[in-house]
């Protein structure tokens, strides 16, 4: 198990002279003041980050339901209520983001009101756009984010000081956006996907949402995807029965490292022919 480390977070080099170059270069091209002012594309600009951004999340709307629901407000079938809250909290924080003046402080009180945004409706009122003062996990690997309310405030102001040491803003931004991911600094929404074969359902909990789909499989054939994961009283679906889940429904694909998946195909094909 790895823990938060301060030194992670000092001030270090991120791009080279030629990379800020380059961006500087194509922020001159295409001013953010341009594209505000061109209404299609700064809602096509819009559109894409709220999708993408929503994606990243395990969000089930394609980009065609989100556009209908960010320019229409229509939601669409057959779709969990809270993947439309997501896209829609998404949206109004990016306008908040886009309220943003040059040179303004990026603070505490900033953060988490983008957070307060961002959370709406996904949280508990209590948790929203503060420090948080729950543990939480990332799923998927061995790091705990720190759980010390009082420890979390420290840290998370002195990210924020020390990213005022870079006088570039694309420095700037790359080390906000990567520290303040590391540290963790406010709830996420934590959600847990448990497969059925009774009813569909979704029930909020203190300890996050817990979500039922329902499979038309029956138990023999649910049992046969599944392994044990350890001491854990509930069983977890094997690596090859998640992909076809994840490429049958179209959800979280994009996370999947498919080289590697390939390679375990091929070593699987050469399993099998011994």
């Amino acid at each position: 198990m790895s823990v938060y480390a301060p030194a992670f977070v000092e001030f270090r080099p991120i791009l080279s002279d030629e990379d800020r170059a380059l961006l500087h270069a194509l922020a001159a091209r295409y001013p953010l003041s341009r594209l505000q002012r061109e209404a299609r594309n700064y809602e096509e600009m819009r559109i894409d980050f709220v999708h993408t951004s929503a994606k990243i999340e395990g969000n089930t709307y394609t980009r065609a339901e989100t556009d209908a629901l960010l320019r229409l407000g229509v939601t669409a079938g057959g779709k969990r209520y809270s993947d439309a809250v997501m896209l829609i909290n998404l949206r109004d924080a990016f306008e908040r983001a886009m309220l943003v003046e040059s040179g303004a402080a990026i603070d505490r009180e900033y953060v988490c009101g983008l957070h307060e945004i961002a959370m709406r409706e996904l949280l508990p009122a209590s948790q929203v756009g503060v420090v948080r003062a729950e543990s939480i996990a990332v799923g998927g690997t061995e790091y705990r984010p720190l759980d010390d309310p009082r420890r979390l405030r420290v840290e998370f102001d002195a990210i924020l000081e020390t990213a005022k040491q870079y006088d570039d803003p694309f420095d700037r931004a790359i080390y906000l956006h990567c520290n303040l991911a590391y540290l963790q600094p406010c709830q996420i929404p934590m959600r847990l996907t448990v497969m059925t074969t009774g009813a569909s359902g979704e029930y909020h909990t203190l300890w996050g949402v817990i979500e039922f789909p329902h499979t038309a499989r029956g138990p023999a054939e649910v049992l046969r995807r599944c392994r044990r994961m350890g001491e854990r009283p509930i069983l977890g679906a094997t690596r090859s029965a998640a992909i076809s889940d994840l490429r049958r429904v179209g959800r979280n694909v994009n996370m999947i490292d498919w080289d590697q998946v390939k390679e375990l195909e091929d070593e699987q094909e050469v399993h099998d022919a011994h």
